[in-house]
């Protein structure tokens, strides 16, 4: 733990989860702001955010160059990130060289994945993946589609204003849940 990386985190301004993030990787830094490999899973804990926010984060934070990540691997084939914050000036990250960092390809491939979360549609129909999964945990379908258990499912997204990057996915979820008799305040 180095004081002089934390004191630097303090400083920067950025928004409150990127500022945590800076704080959760100043905690493992050198003083001169490298030698920081914690998971992103570590990170998360210690920030008390989920994992995608902590992507986001050091997405953004490696934008602003205020951070730069390497991928390291070990003999075993174990691979772990290597932070560097941007103590003395903004990193600017670059291509391989001994001497430099490198932003973990793979990190940033997971940030752009990242979709928007969004409200369910008023004209969103359920996959026919989603109309078999129900057949087969017995619940009953009319023929030619899920007509009420997607405006069942719909209704009840609406009802409680939740957000979806996925609403497919959501829908199994909540299929599942319905079909073992689940009630929660989420699926009721």
């Amino acid at each position: 733990m180095s004081l002089s990386a934390s004191k630097w985190a303090w400083g920067q301004q950025v928004s409150p989860s990127e500022k945590l993030v800076l704080l959760a990787i100043a905690d493992f830094a050198s003083d001169d702001g490298g030698n920081a490999y914690p998971s992103v899973e570590r990170v998360a804990k210690m920030a008390g955010l989920s994992t995608r926010t902590v992507i986001r984060a050091i997405g953004s934070l490696v934008e602003a160059g205020l951070l730069a990540v390497s991928k390291n691997h070990r003999s075993r084939g174990n691979a772990y990130n290597t932070y560097q914050l941007a103590i003395r000036s903004k990193v600017t990250p670059c291509h391989s060289h001994s001497d430099t960092m490198t932003p973990d390809p793979s990190l940033i491939r997971q940030i752009k994945n990242i979709k928007e979360r969004t409200l369910i549609s008023e004209d969103w129909k359920m996959s026919k993946s989603n109309v078999r999964l129900a057949a087969s945990l017995g619940i009953p379908i009319p023929r030619g589609g899920g007509d009420w258990v997607e405006d069942e499912f719909r209704d009840w997204a609406l009802m409680y204003g939740l957000k979806s990057s996925n609403w497919q996915a959501a829908c199994a979820t909540y299929l599942k849940k319905y079909a073992n008799g689940e009630k929660t305040r989420q699926y009721q």
